[in-house]
């Protein structure tokens, strides 16, 4: 409670300096309304959890200073927002809190920062992502840890990331897990990269995340991602029976109107197909629809417990509504 405390407070003082100096302050809130449904040989459910509340607030101190915050305000369960009985675990309403120091070929993130852990897919904010259509460390590693971002920038097409953050796995501060990451951006005409690896620590041992994503921009319509993702437990080679690899196409047929579809293969044995419609009549409001299967009998017996149940089909229905205003 008392860190999520100091954010917040971090945020006031740095927004009401930037105020003082008459600086740009941008804050943007998206609610979103969705219903979703899950069918499964075994049980079925029903109910609203991908509805949210986010706000986002950036703006600059100084010609080399800014501050970023992602606040998740309310969600589905709003109580374990506000459960601090283990933050690094399963995460709080403080997102991301950071200050930011920027030079021409460097700079550094210090606060609550996101531990990249490679791939397209986890570029997106948590409001642009749904659940069955990502590779599967987006649903189950909290990747907003404390932390420091060493960002390096040699030239115009290539950025290298250093981190040390606590560790998703870390139950209590009481005993400290870390992880450390590298990560390489790469971005030319028609193609890009977010590639990482990732040490990290739990109670007991050390894990090793490698996660590879590229996209290729066909033209200004037609986008394809590819997410490449392998876990492995205690640094065991056999642990890429924890892998993940999708391949996501996006197109826009009009300035109102976005379609994804996506064909995986999780645990390497098991598919997953997925599709989606996100519709604009206004630029402020968006209404989407999105169903997704995975063949999760498939998968190994130890694979993520809330994947290896069944095969269950998903679908949602919802709409985001956007406030974006400066002062």
């Amino acid at each position: 409670m008392k860190r999520e405390s100091l954010a917040l407070a971090l945020i006031c003082i740095c927004g009401m300096h930037t105020y003082a100096f008459n600086m740009d302050v941008t804050v943007k809130s998206r609610l979103e309304g969705a219903y979703n449904s899950i069918y499964n040989e075994n049980e079925n459910e029903y109910g609203f959890g991908l509805s949210s509340l986010y706000t986002f607030l950036e703006g600059d101190i100084t010609d080399n200073l800014s501050y970023y915050a992602s606040l998740h305000l309310l969600s589905s369960s709003p109580a374990g927002l506000y459960d601090y009985e283990a933050p690094c675990l399963n995460g709080t309403w403080v997102d991301m809190a950071y200050l930011s120091y920027n030079r021409d070929l460097w700079g550094i993130d210090l606060g609550k920062v996101n531990l990249n852990m490679g791939g397209i897919a986890n570029e997106y904010d948590d409001v642009d992502c749904y659940s069955g259509l990502v590779p599967y460390n987006w649903n189950e590693f909290t990747t907003y840890q404390y932390g420091a971002t060493l960002r390096l920038t040699p030239g115009d097409y290539n950025s290298f990331e250093l981190q040390v953050t606590t560790s998703p796995y870390m139950e209590s501060f009481d005993r400290l897990n870390l992880a450390y990451g590298l990560c390489w951006r790469g971005d030319w005409d028609g193609f890009s990269t977010s590639w990482a690896v990732n040490s990290i620590s739990d109670p007991e041992s050390t894990h090793l995340n490698i996660g590879l994503g590229n996209k290729f921009n066909i033209n200004d319509r037609w986008n394809i991602e590819m997410d490449a993702f392998a876990h492995l437990f205690d640094c065991q080679l056999d642990g890429f029976r924890y892998s993940d690899f999708t391949v996501t196409g996006n197109y826009i047929p009009a300035e109102s109107l976005s379609l994804k579809a996506m064909l995986g293969v999780r645990g390497a044995t098991a598919l997953s197909a997925g599709a989606l419609v996100e519709y604009y009549p206004i630029e402020s409001l968006r209404l989407h629809a999105s169903f997704n299967y995975c063949d999760c009998d498939r998968l190994p017996e130890d694979f993520y417990g809330h994947l290896s149940n069944g095969t269950p089909v998903e679908a949602s229905i919802g709409v985001t509504y956007t406030l974006d205003f400066g002062f």
